[in-house]
């Protein structure tokens, strides 16, 4: 081993000093300070074996490591600069890179493609931002308490944006368009479940085009469709389910229904539908067969309320006059003013009639029952003239003319058109 001590090398003005040849290795111990205003080592350059290496055959560096898989294998560790500006870090347990900005909030780490900014890394009140864009402008925010923040810049429901809470919440605020997309591919099914603790409760999926919501019971998986212009029932999977769920219960009610169709009972074909209810009030009033009364007083106390089922009427009343002037009045008589127009049958027949519950005060005969008149909102007045004898109308001349007269309590039952 040749050895040389001296206590300055000094090359030539304007030269070059080499040390060594090709092949040749120098060496300087430990514990020798060296002082090179410059230094151009034309080969590899290793110091303290592993705590820098330079390649100069493939132009890299490595400080900590020798090995090309940094950051790939789980063994080596250290830093890695590759030829064509890779940069690779490994450490074991720990941070691999920390990048420290101090005194003042701002971008810490600056991403560029082709010398122009495309992001940013940034502090910002003790939490993290991430900037993006050439103008690196703020698009999502991770505060000091853990919150998310994408397109805002503080935790707002009423700010465009979206935002997740670190206890789990998340909300989406949206002008003027959706605020959540859930979108299922290539087959029917949930799109979003619920749950309460481990336990499912519920669905919104899709079924044929449509959409359900259903209960995620294990025992009872009730849902409803929503199909063009119906609601389904249904099962978890959106399924038809026909004939087994109830709507409300015996101590749960709804209030009111509203429809503007029928309402199908026991059955689905015409003859199970429902299509009107109503009920109402109606005032009743003598009509004579031919012309008027001359003048007609009824008492204060004459009142009507009718029900309609469908298309059967059942009108109740109360009729009493307090004077009567006959005047040309003449013919049979008819209690008018019924509410609904009595109902023509196809075979021409007249529908309803009935006894009359009470009746007094008469000038003559007195009605013991009625027939509605098809066509009219009028129920001719029938009156018997012996306990077996046939009905007949009664007459005008049978009403009586003065105070109190011309009592009748009477429900009059028809079908309307």
């Amino acid at each position: 081993m040749s050895k040389i001590e001296v206590n300055e090398i000094v090359p030539q003005s304007g030269t070059t000093l080499t040390l060594g040849g090709s092949g040749d290795t120098l060496s300087i111990a430990s514990g020798v300070t060296s002082s090179f205003p410059s230094l151009t080592v034309s080969g590899d350059l290793t110091v303290d074996t592993n705590t820098l290496y330079v390649d100069s055959t493939n132009n890299r560096v490595f400080i900590g490591t020798t090995s090309t898989n940094l950051g790939v294998d789980a063994v080596s560790t250290g830093y890695y600069f590759r030829d064509g500006g890779q940069f690779r870090a490994a450490r074991d347990q720990s941070q691999s890179i920390i990048a420290n900005r101090l005194n003042s909030d701002g971008a810490i780490l600056d991403l560029r493609k082709d010398g122009e900014t495309i992001g940013q890394l940034a502090a910002q009140s003790g939490g993290m931002v991430i900037n993006v864009g050439s103008s690196a402008s703020e698009a999502m925010r991770i505060d000091s308490s853990g919150n998310v923040m994408i397109g805002k810049t503080s935790l707002d429901t009423g700010v465009a944006g979206f935002q997740t809470y670190a206890t789990g919440a998340i909300v989406s605020t949206r002008a003027s368009d959706v605020c959540i997309i859930a979108k299922r591919l290539n087959n029917d099914g949930s799109n979003i479940e619920t749950f309460r603790d481990g336990s499912r409760t519920g669905y919104i999926g899709s079924n044929s085009g449509s959409i359900y919501i259903a209960n995620g019971s294990s025992t009872a998986h009730k849902g409803l469709r929503f199909t063009g212009t119906q609601l389904k029932p249904c099962t978890y999977t959106g399924a038809n389910d026909d004939g087994n769920y109830d709507l409300g219960s015996s101590t749960t009610r709804f209030k009111d229904a509203y429809l503007s169709g029928n309402l199908y009972i026991g059955g689905t074909g015409s003859a199970n539908a429902l299509d009107d209810y109503e009920t109402g009030t109606w005032t009743p009033i003598f009509i004579p067969q031919s012309n008027s009364f001359s003048s007609i007083t009824y008492d204060y106390e004459v009142r009507g309320f009718y029900t309609k089922i469908g298309k059967l009427v059942v009108a109740q009343c109360f009729l009493m006059t307090d004077s009567i002037s006959v005047g040309s009045a003449s013919g049979y008589v008819s209690i008018g003013g019924l509410p609904f127009t009595v109902k023509i049958e196809d075979n021409q027949v007249d529908t309803g009639g009935g006894g009359i519950g009470f009746s007094s005060t008469f000038g003559g005969d007195v009605p013991s029952s009625y027939y509605p008149q098809r066509s009219t909102t009028n129920a001719f007045l029938l009156y018997r003239s012996s306990a077996n004898g046939d009905v007949d109308l009664l007459n005008v001349s049978d009403l009586g003319t003065g105070l109190n007269s011309n009592r009748l309590r009477l429900s009059i039952i028809y079908r309307a058109d």
